[in-house]
């Protein structure tokens, strides 16, 4: 990922440094788990959890990487706490919902409407 500061594009840039002075490390991990059942023809109602982990870390492309990143600088400097990265991040939900589907043909509908409406919540416990 590219990492230009907490001023994003408006940063100042140096295009004389290498470009992997501006990158960072992400990992990201989501699964997604969703059942939906038919009501009626027309109506389903539908449930589903959702987790998700970030891990961020220095940019780590050994044959690009020629010193430190402008990510590295920020840690250094304590614009970027280590608490902040050291760890990773999780967070997970559950969902619940209707979906109307009058559609005609499902893959290329001529008429009708596919509508959902869901609420999703989650916890510092989930």
């Amino acid at each position: 990922m590219s990492f230009y500061g907490y001023d994003g594009y408006n940063s100042f840039y140096d295009s004389a440094l290498d470009e992997s002075f501006y990158r960072y490390g992400r990992n990201r991990l989501n699964v997604r788990a969703d059942l939906r059942v038919k009501i009626t023809d027309k109506l389903s109602w539908e449930a589903g959890y959702h987790f998700n982990a970030l891990k961020i870390s220095d940019y780590a492309n050994t044959e690009e990487t020629t010193g430190t990143t402008l990510f590295q600088l920020y840690k250094t400097w304590g614009i970027i706490p280590e608490t902040a990265i050291s760890n990773s991040k999780f967070s997970s939900a559950i969902r619940a919902g209707i979906v109307l589907d009058t559609r005609d043909f499902e893959n290329v509908p001529s008429r009708g409407i596919l509508a959902h409406a869901s609420v999703t919540a989650g916890a510092r416990f989930m």
